[in-house]
């Protein structure tokens, strides 16, 4: 047999020759920051029946992350579970209880139908919060499925179809 370094280069090379990501841990993060000169509708005022002071501006805060671990299922699948947080922090006393935050977590299924054609699926639940209190605000589910084609190094076409139910609280 290989030694296990030449092994792995193996797989890697194998790995190489379908668009399927990379096994084991992936992380992400993204921080985003703006003015908002109508933060009022920004938020969930009109379902939770606030009262709107008007038109109130307010500096935000827009960050978010992921991470998710894949698991070689076969040599042209992937299984990866995730997890994806995503707040909207709006600066001002006046609105901030309108500020949201969604949790995601769920599983991915990526399969390579040829070289260069790669299916996957996701089915995820996740919750919405309204406030910096974490009020309930929804109970969310995903089914989806993207059908990539690649036609060449620099061009490829995507399909992509995703159902997300929401249950308001």
């Amino acid at each position: 047999g290989l030694a296990p370094a030449d092994a792995e280069l193996v797989q890697q090379a194998l790995d190489s020759l379908y668009g399927l990501p990379p096994r084991g841990l992936d992380a992400w993060a993204r921080l985003g920051a703006g003015y908002d000169s109508n933060a009022t509708q920004s938020g969930s005022t009109e379902t939770l029946g606030y009262a709107t002071p008007g038109n109130v501006s307010s500096p935000f805060g827009a960050p978010a992350c992921g991470i998710e671990y894949r698991l070689a299922t076969s040599p042209r699948s992937r299984l990866g579970i995730y997890y994806v947080g995503d707040w909207l922090v709006l600066g001002s006393a006046e609105v901030e209880d309108f500020s949201l935050q969604s949790h995601e977590a769920g599983v991915r299924l990526y399969l390579a139908l040829a070289r260069a054609v790669d299916l996957r699926l996701a089915a995820a639940g996740g919750a919405t919060f309204s406030g910096l209190e974490l009020s309930p605000f929804s109970l969310d589910s995903l089914l989806g499925g993207r059908l990539s084609i690649r036609h060449g190094p620099r061009f490829e076409s995507l399909l992509s179809v995703e159902a997300r139910p929401s249950l308001g609280l």
